[in-house]
């Protein structure tokens, strides 16, 4: 009995370390077209690069180990889940990424933006942008 169970552990074991290690091919939003950038992200595409841009050097990972997520990625993930109000589920399923990966991203963009947030949010000074601002809101399509 004893010999069994040993060889059915060797094979066990020769499986583990013969098995290929596969990732995921991850969705690139950049592919889809300005509707379905819009309607899954609230975002334009201009806008979307406009947040990549001013904040990719703080979440620029500095190791090539385990796929790391790219700075693009990261931003649309954080983007996805602030539209859509969505539990971290659907998010990760959408991305191709586990719910404590996607938390921890979400965290991670959410403090990055935070940390610039008199940069990027702004708000109307004068009566003019006030109703500026106003008609835009009211002439958004969803």
């Amino acid at each position: 009995m004893a010999a069994i169970l040993a060889v059915l552990q060797r094979r066990g074991y020769e499986r583990a370390r013969r098995r290929e290690r596969i990732f995921r091919d991850r969705s690139q939003p950049l592919e889809l077209g300005d509707c379905d950038i819009f309607r899954k992200y609230r975002f334009t595409r201009d806008g979307c690069m406009h947040v990549i841009n001013l904040i990719r050097p703080l979440l620029q990972h500095d190791t090539q180990r385990n796929q790391a997520l790219p700075p693009e990625l990261q931003v649309f993930i954080a983007l996805n889940f602030y539209a859509t109000g969505a539990v971290l589920d659907s998010t990760a399923t959408i991305h191709g990424i586990t719910r404590s990966t996607a938390s921890r991203v979400i965290h991670r963009v959410s403090v990055t933006l935070g940390t610039l947030k008199h940069e990027i949010i702004k708000f109307p000074t004068t009566m003019e942008e006030v109703n500026r601002a106003q008609w835009s809101t009211e002439h958004t399509l969803d």
